[in-house]
């Protein structure tokens, strides 16, 4: 049922929702609250929007997203369903930190805690630096995985490195 279906998932902060946007600009049909104005939802935080849909936590929420790519944060309560493809937004614990201001040891185990609970399932993993850093070679690691065919310079086109303000230098 849900073969055709992208969840865009990881902890807040991760780099969720940029990937909803490039997904949303090669074409992709998003689940998102604001379909007539995705920006709706923006904030000094995210000033591309949140790319998010509420009645996701809903028990039949879901279902309205069969064919489409949602957002499902990684402690959401929703079943993942394992037929679905997952792009799953990593990010410095660090740099989540920083942008959410918790502690280090609370992501940690949140990352820890997600990764458990969706092992076995077809997810490839995306960090949000290297997205940032490298975004064409990343995009088409995501447009592989789809199954090809994505409009990778349209995806790219919303990679905004100016919106990377609480990083971690890698060495």
């Amino acid at each position: 049922m849900y073969r055709n279906t992208i969840i865009v998932t990881g902890l807040p902060r991760s780099g969720t929702s940029l990937c909803m946007q490039m997904l949303a600009a090669a074409g992709i049909p998003v689940l998102i609250d604001h379909p007539e104005n995705p920006l709706a939802d923006a904030r000094e935080m995210n000033p591309n929007g949140f790319y998010e849909y509420s009645k996701i936590a809903w028990v039949n929420g879901l279902s309205n997203a069969i064919g489409k790519a949602v957002k499902i944060i990684a402690y959401s309560p929703v079943e993942f369903p394992r037929e679905a493809k997952y792009l799953v937004m990593r990010r410095h614990a660090v740099e989540i930190a920083m942008s959410q201001e918790t502690s280090l040891e609370k992501i940690n185990q949140e990352i820890l805690d997600f990764l458990k609970r969706i092992d076995g399932l077809n997810f490839l993993e995306v960090w949000y630096h290297d997205l940032i850093f490298n975004p064409v070679n990343e995009i088409a690691r995501v447009s592989e995985f789809l199954g090809g065919n994505l409009d990778i310079e349209a995806m790219a086109s919303v990679v905004n490195p100016s919106h990377y303000r609480n990083r971690k230098e890698l060495a």
